[in-house]
C-alpha cells in the first residue's frame, strides 16, 4: 500500500509538493487525534526507492502543522502493540546516572560517541531500542520464513545502528534516525 501511494507522491513531486496530495497520502495512517508516528513518517517519506530529500521533509512538516497534524514518536496503539509483542521498555530509574544522557537530542549522542564516549553510545542504544524493535518486527514479518528470533533481528540492529553511527556526519544536517534507517 505504501509503494501505491508512494508512485502517485512520486508524480506530483517532481515539479512541487501539492499539500493537498501529501495530506491525502497520510490520512488512512491518522488517528483520531490526528497524529502520524515518526514510523509512518518515515515509511511514507523518508524510504523507498526514492525517499524524499531532507529539505522536502521539511516542507512535508510545515504542511502537517499548518494542518494540525501531530508528529509523534509513537501512537497510543503502536505502544499498545509492542507491549502486546512483551518489547514493552522497562521505567527508568530516577536516580540513574544516564538518565541526562537519555534526555539528550541523537546527533549530541553520536557526537559524544564518537569521541569515545561508552556512556553515550550505550545511552543511544537504549533510547532508540523502541525504533529497532520495531524495525526488528518489520522484518520478521516480511520474511516470515526465517528462523530468526526478534533477539536475534534486535542484536543485528543494534549492530547496524553502532554502524550507521560511525559513518554519520551531524554538520551535514541529517537527522540520525533517518540517515540510520537503512543501517537498521
Amino acid at each position: 500500500m505504501f509503494r501505491a501511494n508512494m508512485a502517485v507522491l512520486r508524480e506530483g513531486r517532481r515539479k512541487v509538493l501539492n499539500a493537498a496530495d501529501i495530506l491525502q497520502k497520510m490520512e488512512p495512517y491518522l488517528n483520531a487525534e490526528r497524529e502520524l508516528s515518526e514510523f509512518e513518517f518515515v515509511e511514507l517519506f523518508a524510504s523507498g526507492e526514492q525517499p524524499l530529500t531532507l529539505r522536502e521533509q521539511y516542507e512535508v512538516i510545515r504542511i502537517m502543522i499548518a494542518a494540525g497534524i501531530d508528529y509523534v514518536d509513537e501512537k497510543a496503539e503502536e505502544a499498545r502493540a509492542l507491549d502486546a509483542a512483551g518489547l514493552a521498555r522497562p521505567p527508568a530509574d530516577q536516580g540513574d546516572e544516564e538518565e541526562g544522557l537519555l534526555s539528550a537530542p541523537n546527533e549530541r549522542l553520536c557526537a559524544l560517541a564518537q569521541g569515545g564516549d561508552r556512556a553515550a553510545l550505550a545511552a543511544l542504544i537504549e533510547k532508540n531500542e523502541r525504533f529497532i524493535y520495531q524495525q526488528a518486527l518489520k522484518t520478521q514479518q516480511r520474511f516470515a520464513q526465517s528462523s530468526l528470533t526478534n533477539s536475534d533481528l534486535f542484536q543485528e540492529g543494534a549492530l547496524g545502528l553502532m554502524e550507521a553511527l560511525g559513518h554519520f556526519d551531524a554538520s551535514k544536517g541529517y537527522v540520525f534516525l533517518t540517515y540510520a534507517w537503512s543501517w537498521v
